[in-house]
């Protein structure tokens, strides 16, 4: 599984979806596991990246006309020190927020995963020479289980496994939704973070800029 180059949000790495098994078309509406993140952050921003490097430059049609000479502006400061302070905060919140959601997503995942996590498995029988009958459970961990001959509980266990089945098929997705939600929401902060650090780059490049040029020739000033 590949991870996104995205240049926009380096904080936050979010692999590529893993392609449908059949190859035609997606996976059935019902199941929206493909669409949940597993998002991790990304390498490089412990410590972020220094106001002291310059900003990347813009790409293709982004680039400002030649004779562009921008608006006039008022004179303004900037505290990078107090920005970078900001900055190292939301990432340390970030990456507890990080951890929590990949511990949420195993935990649902995992249940999203097992069919018999919301109720009992499905019970059939087969003649076995014990005297009793064999039931095949569907999705069990050790597939069967020892059942009397007479199906005493087996109509009633099948009954349960039925509900269990039926509510399954309701909340799973809107579970997944909800981790796609989240993730959604962790990779746009890692957005907003990623513009900060431009935006201290930024500054701190203009500063660096704004100085007097040389007299003409090298000649002093009088």
């Amino acid at each position: 599984m590949t991870e996104k180059k995205d240049p926009k949000n380096p904080v936050i790495s979010v692999p590529d979806p893993p392609p449908d098994p059949s190859g035609t078309k997606p996976p059935p509406e019902a199941d929206r596991s493909y669409l949940v993140p597993d998002v991790s952050m990304a390498p490089g921003w412990e410590p972020p990246p220094s106001f002291n490097r310059d900003p990347p430059q813009p790409k293709g049609g982004d680039d400002a006309p030649k004779d562009y000479t921008g608006p006039m502006a008022k004179p303004f400061s900037v505290d990078l020190g107090s920005m970078r302070t900001g900055e190292k905060n939301m990432l340390a919140a970030l990456h507890t927020e990080v951890d929590q959601y990949r511990s949420l997503r195993d935990t649902v995942m995992g249940a999203v995963g097992n069919s018999t996590f919301f109720g009992p498995g499905k019970q059939g029988d087969s003649p076995d020479k014990s005297g009793y009958e064999r039931g095949s459970w569907s999705g069990g961990r050790d597939g069967g289980g020892t059942v009397p001959k007479n199906n005493e509980g087996v109509e009633a266990n099948n009954e349960l496994a039925k509900i269990g089945a039926e509510f399954a098929a309701q909340i799973n997705p809107v579970q997944e939704k909800l981790l796609k939600s989240i993730g959604d929401t962790l990779e746009l902060a890692g957005s907003f973070i990623t513009m900060l650090n431009k935006a201290g780059q930024s500054y701190s490049k203009t500063d660096r800029n704004s100085n007097f040029p040389n007299p003409p020739g090298g000649s002093p000033v009088t």
